[in-house]
């Protein structure tokens, strides 16, 4: 969903640019690149027993190095606009009897103010290298690497945090696994793997990922989570789940839930996951979109709505409906949108997209 790491036409990115990012990424050195500006890129290690099962809403080491790092970069100017704190949107909380939705306002995404984003024809496209993707960003927008061994998986999981330049909430960043092999916007068990550790090694109740797959409002074809702090509890972290099939929301999710954090049992849950994802990839017509968050008890749900696709472009101006959508989290990018926006426009917007999570149940009995 992130297209706005890119230079104007006028500043296309050099091959020597090019060649010192990817060495930056790499850790190996270019004739361009001084050990000082690979040092200046943190490398964050980590096992299973950093993660944290009782959250205290304090600073872990993970969720330190990326504030820090992400407020560095705003001040630095590298976003559009900026987000001083979880708080600085203007917020509404749009609650009933039944639903509780929050919408914020975020002109900054509006129309004319990012990118066109790419045309999306097939959950099989491949990576094109001429398009827009993230081995195009300037190496300032690099907030740090991430690196781990994986003992269940028998291997090193490596993933780069990227700053979102129009963030949709606090510390907004794009998690983007093995930049360097610049892999489509295609699922894979070492990238859900990355992104539930990532959620694990977090203090704070509110920090969110998500993942938009093609045709299911993803802007750029290049394998990517989406990572921001939202300080509000969403409905959907509490509603009841039965037969892996969430409850009392206007759109059917397929729910996973982690208790225990450590990598053998989130192993378990993440081949269920797949099994999912590479059903939707098999059929080829079935998108999907990915939300993981924790619950008021600690626990980790993985969220997975699988939809009819929608081909084409994004409209900037109008509601998408995306995994911070599906979530109960509307993104108003026009204040007109913000100002009327109710319960029955966000179940509108939701009851707009077509659920067809049914076809994959046989694959949960």
């Amino acid at each position: 969903m992130d297209s706005n790491h890119q230079r104007s036409p006028s500043t296309p990115i050099s091959s020597s640019e090019a060649q010192e990012l990817m060495s930056l990424l790499t850790g190996e050195e270019s004739p361009s690149t001084t050990n000082k500006s690979l040092n200046e890129i943190p490398l964050f290690e980590f096992t299973e027993a950093d993660y944290i099962a009782v959250q205290c809403e304090l600073n872990s080491t993970f969720d330190q190095l990326l504030r820090e790092r992400w407020i560095s970069s705003m001040k630095a100017g590298s976003m559009n606009y900026s987000i001083e704190s979880t708080g600085s949107l203007q917020t509404k909380i749009i609650s009933s009897n039944k639903y509780r939705f929050v919408a914020k306002l975020l002109e900054g995404r509006g129309p004319g103010k990012r990118r066109t984003p790419d045309t999306m024809l097939s959950l099989a496209m491949p990576f094109n290298p001429d398009k827009f993707n993230f081995t195009k960003v300037n190496s300032k927008e690099i907030l740090f690497r991430i690196k781990c061994y994986n003992e269940e998986m028998k291997a090193h999981l490596e993933a780069t945090v990227l700053v979102n330049k129009s963030p949709i909430e606090y510390c907004s960043s794009l998690l983007v696994p093995y930049l360097e092999r610049c892999l489509p916007q295609v699922m894979t068990e070492q990238a859900l793997t990355l992104a539930v550790s990532i959620l694990a090694l977090s203090d704070f109740s509110s920090l969110r990922l998500g993942y938009n797959s093609l045709g299911s409002m993803a802007s750029v074809n290049h394998l990517h989570w989406h990572i921001y702090y939202l300080d509000h509890r969403l409905l959907i972290e509490t509603l009841p789940v039965v037969d892996y099939v969430l409850q009392e929301w206007p759109i059917p999710a397929i729910v996973f839930e982690i208790a225990e954090l450590n990598d053998e049992s989130i192993a378990i849950i993440i081949k269920d996951v797949m099994r999912i994802i590479d059903f939707c990839l098999d059929d080829g017509q079935i998108c999907h979109n990915i939300f993981i968050t924790r619950t008021p008890m600690g626990m980790i749900r993985i969220f997975i709505w699988l939809l009819e696709p929608r081909w084409g472009q994004k409209d900037h101006a109008n509601l998408n409906v995306a995994m911070s959508e599906l979530s109960g989290y509307f993104m108003c990018k026009l204040r007109d949108s913000f100002a009327t926006i109710d319960e029955a426009k966000c179940l509108f917007t939701l009851r707009s997209v077509v659920s067809v999570h049914e076809k994959a149940l046989p694959l949960l009995q």
